[in-house]
C-alpha cells in the first residue's frame, strides 16, 4: 500500500519531490552549500518540517551542481552527547559512505586517491573519540576531492554547554579556512541564539533559516499532491477542514492525510469526505499518548461548574497565530465568543490564559513577552487536535468552526 509511503507523520520526507512549499528556506540552505565557508542553522517550532528540509538539502544541491563527489550525512543528538560523541557519529556515517565511492573508482579502473586513505585514517581517529575543532577541520581539508554536507539534528537536546561552544568553534574554523564542508545545525528554537547560546562570533559564517508554519495553500498542496500520487481525491470541505486543523504544521497534514485516506480505503472509496477526516482525527487522538489525555485533564479539571478552562483552551486552538505559533490574548476573544454564544472581553479570560501557563495546570501554554505584549502558544502541539476533538464531541464547536 502506497498511503504510508506518501503520508509520513512519523518520519521526515526522504525525497525532494514529496516536499511541498519551502522554496525560500530551500534556497537559503542551498546558498550555504554553494558558498565555501558558509554554514546553516535551520530552526523553528516542533512539527514544522525542519528535519525534512535539512535532510533533502543534498538532493537539491545535487540537482543544481551535479556534484557526484558529495558525501551527505545526518545524525541526531541526544542529551548525553558531548562533542567527541557527536563527531564520532558523524565519522561513522561518513565511513559508511566511503566504500561506495571507493567501489565506483574500482569499477572505473581508477586508482583510489590518496585523499581517500588520509580521510579514512582521520575518520578512525575521530571515531575513537579524538575530536577537536582543529582535528575536524584537518579531516575535511585532507579530503580535497570530496564535498561534505553534515546535518546535526535535534541540536536543542544537547545538555553540554561545552559541546555547543565547541560546535560554534568548529563552524568558525571551517569558515576561516574555507573548508569545503557545510555544517547544518537543526533544532527547535525561536532564535538562532537559543540554539547556539549567543556565540556571536559565528554570525557571519551562519545562514539563519527560520522554518515558519506553512500557509493554507502549502498544507493543501501536501494533501492534494499526496492523494494524487495514490489515485485518490478529497472533497473541498474536507481539505479545508484538514488545513485548518493542521494550523500551519505539516505534521498534522500528513497525519490527517494518512488517517482519513485509510478510512476511505477501508470503505472501498477513493474520495475522502469530511466525515473521513473527522473520523481520522478521532483515530489519531485515540492513538495519542496517555500523556496528552492527562495533560488535558490537568489543564481543564475544576470543581466549579462555571469554570471556563475547557472553553478557553478550545478557543486557544482556534486563535489566529503568527509564524511561530504564538497568539495574543485578543485573538482568543472571537472564538471564545462563538463557543459561549455571548461576547467575552480579554479581562474575563486573561487569568485563565495565565493559569494554563502555570505549573499548577501543567504549563500546557507557553508564555512569552512583556506584560502588555504577552503572547501564548501550545507547549505540546500534539495536545491541540485532542482539544479540538473534545470540543467537537462535546458540541462546543461544529466542524466548520474548527
Amino acid at each position: 500500500m502506497q498511503i504510508p509511503r506518501v503520508f509520513t507523520p512519523g518520519s521526515p520526507i526522504d525525497h525532494k519531490d514529496f516536499l511541498a512549499g519551502r522554496l525560500k528556506e530551500r534556497d537559503q540552505a542551498i546558498a550555504a552549500v554553494s558558498r565555501v565557508g558558509q554554514h546553516a542553522a535551520i530552526y523553528g517550532e516542533r512539527g514544522v518540517g525542519k528535519t525534512s528540509l535539512a535532510g533533502l538539502v543534498h538532493q537539491f544541491w545535487l540537482e543544481v551542481s551535479k556534484d557526484h563527489s558529495l558525501i551527505a550525512v545526518r545524525i541526531n543528538c541526544d542529551p548525553l552527547d558531548d562533542y567527541p560523541t557527536i563527531w564520532a557519529n558523524v565519522a561513522e556515517e561518513i565511513r559508511e559512505r566511503l566504500p561506495y565511492i571507493e567501489g565506483e573508482e574500482e569499477e572505473s579502473g581508477a586508482e583510489p586517491r590518496q585523499e581517500f586513505f588520509r580521510l579514512r585514517e582521520q575518520l578512525e581517529s575521530v571515531i575513537a573519540g579524538q575530536a577537536t575543532p582543529n582535528i575536524i577541520r584537518r579531516m575535511f581539508q585532507q579530503a580535497t576531492d570530496y564535498t561534505f554536507i553534515v546535518v546535526v539534528d535535534e541540536f536543542d537536546r544537547l545538555n553540554s554547554q561545552e559541546a555547543i561552544g565547541l560546535m560554534a568553534d568548529t563552524i568558525k574554523t571551517l569558515s576561516d579556512h574555507q573548508v569545503n564542508a557545510t555544517l547544518i545545525i537543526v533544532g527547535v528554537a525561536d532564535r538562532v541564539d537559543d540554539l547556539m547560546h549567543e556565540h556571536g562570533s559565528i554570525d557571519r559564517a551562519l545562514i539563519q533559516v527560520l522554518v515558519p508554519r506553512m500557509t493554507t495553500e502549502e498544507l493543501d498542496q501536501i494533501v492534494s499532491n499526496g492523494l494524487h500520487r495514490i489515485g485518490m481525491e478529497i472533497e473541498a470541505q474536507a481539505l479545508s477542514f484538514t488545513s485548518r486543523i493542521a494550523q500551519g504544521l505539516p505534521y498534522y497534514a500528513h497525519l490527517l492525510g494518512l488517517t482519513s485516506s485509510l478510512r476511505a480505503i477501508t470503505d472501498n472509496r477513493i474520495r475522502i469526505t469530511l466525515e473521513d477526516v473527522i473520523d481520522g482525527l478521532r483515530d489519531a487522538v485515540n492513538n495519542a499518548q496517555e500523556s496528552v489525555q492527562s495533560a488535558y485533564y490537568r489543564a481543564t479539571v475544576s470543581p466549579r461548574k462555571e469554570s471556563l478552562y475547557r472553553q478557553v483552551l478550545l478557543a486557544c486552538t482556534l486563535a489566529q497565530v503568527d509564524e511561530l505559533g504564538y497568539f495574543y490574548p485578543a485573538a482568543v476573544r472571537e472564538p471564545l465568543t462563538r463557543i459561549m454564544g455571548r461576547p467575552y472581553d480579554i479581562p474575563s479570560y486573561l487569568s485563565h490564559l495565565n493559569a494554563l501557563s502555570s505549573s499548577e495546570r501543567g504549563g500546557v501554554l507557553q508564555k512569552t513577552g512583556e506584560q502588555r505584549r504577552r503572547r501564548y502558544r501550545f507547549a505540546d502541539p500534539l495536545l491541540r487536535p485532542y482539544v479540538i476533538l473534545r470540543g467537537l464531541s462535546e458540541g462546543l464547536i461544529k466542524p466548520q468552526d474548527a
